[in-house]
């Protein structure tokens, strides 16, 4: 038998050179297979573990060391004040995407009955975490990845989300049930609100070009494909998003995007392009171009 100390020394040798993280990527894979959380590691040092824990710890470090992604292997991700459980079908939640919250909660009122999209949901961490934050809102997540949206509405409901509801679809095509007031995912069609225009429409959409210096092989590798390549050097869905947002925005509402940390400039032309006004692009903790907001004109003071 060894101890926790013993095996935590041991885990994050075998995982140098292969993690940014190493010590930190051990205690996490500890604490998940003795199902306990991470002070208990540290406040028990000596505590000897059963030899099946020890097995699956080194299956766990192995796995981790061939470039599995930790959220993976434990199944689930933090992303706000939430735990958002992830599988090899939908991104992994990264905190520069939480700049995307922060931006529709300081620029939409809370306690309104708004009507905000989420395109490209995947874990419905953006869609779930607005829900929770403003109940009174109708979120709309979508994603063309059937699988991404199981998961996400798993979350929804362990989360006790009432206020998101789920469509599939490519982009605006999603959206386009919406308006029809049906909701289809898997053998399921219930009612939707009838949604023709929103207050906001929120996205994370793939932005890496799939020559990019900076993705790594492991995320390559081992995150959805289609989640994170764009075509046209990493712009195409965010051009197709820019173009077709207006007909799905309301007068005066917003668009907000996540894009690349050198991509701020050609974003805020393409919102240009489309007629958004307002246009402002926000820095994520790295102090790096994360986020641009744009807002569709208001008719009204544009007669």
């Amino acid at each position: 038998m060894a101890c926790i100390k013993a095996l935590l020394e041991q885990g994050a040798d075998a995982l140098q050179g292969s993690s940014c993280s190493p010590e930190l990527d051990a205690s996490i894979l500890l604490a998940f297979v003795l199902e306990r959380e991470s002070v208990y590691l540290r406040t028990w040092p000596e505590r000897e573990v059963e030899h099946s824990v020890l097995l699956q710890f080194q299956q766990l470090i192995s796995l981790r060391s061939s470039g599995q992604p930790i959220a993976y292997l434990v199944g689930y991700k933090e992303f706000w004040d939430y735990r958002f459980s992830v599988d090899e079908h939908t991104l992994i939640p990264r905190p520069e995407t939480e700049l995307l919250v922060e931006l529709a909660l300081q620029q939409l009122p809370h306690h309104q009955p708004l009507n905000i999209a989420d395109l490209g949901t995947g874990s419905g961490a953006i869609a779930i975490t607005l829900g929770k934050q403003c109940p009174e809102w109708n979120v709309y997540a979508t994603d063309l990845s059937a699988k991404a949206l199981e998961k996400a509405q798993c979350n929804a409901q362990r989360l006790e989300t009432s206020n998101v509801r789920f469509a599939q679809g490519s982009w605006f095509n999603a959206l386009d049930k919406a308006a029809l007031g049906n909701q289809v995912l898997g053998n399921q069609v219930s009612e939707w609100p009838a949604v023709d225009q929103f207050d906001a429409i929120i996205s994370n959409p793939p932005y890496i070009a799939a020559d990019d210096p900076h993705l790594s092989p492991q995320v390559a590798d081992s995150e959805p494909e289609q989640a994170l390549i764009s075509a046209q050097q990493g712009y195409a869905d965010l051009h197709q998003i820019i173009a077709g947002a207006p007909v799905y925005l309301k007068s005066g509402a917003w668009l907000m995007l996540e894009h690349g940390f050198e991509q701020g400039s050609g974003v805020r032309d393409l919102m240009v392009q489309h007629g958004f006004g307002e246009i402002n692009t926000y820095q994520d903790l790295g102090g790096l171009d994360r986020c641009t907001m744009g807002r569709r004109p208001d008719e009204k003071s544009h007669p």
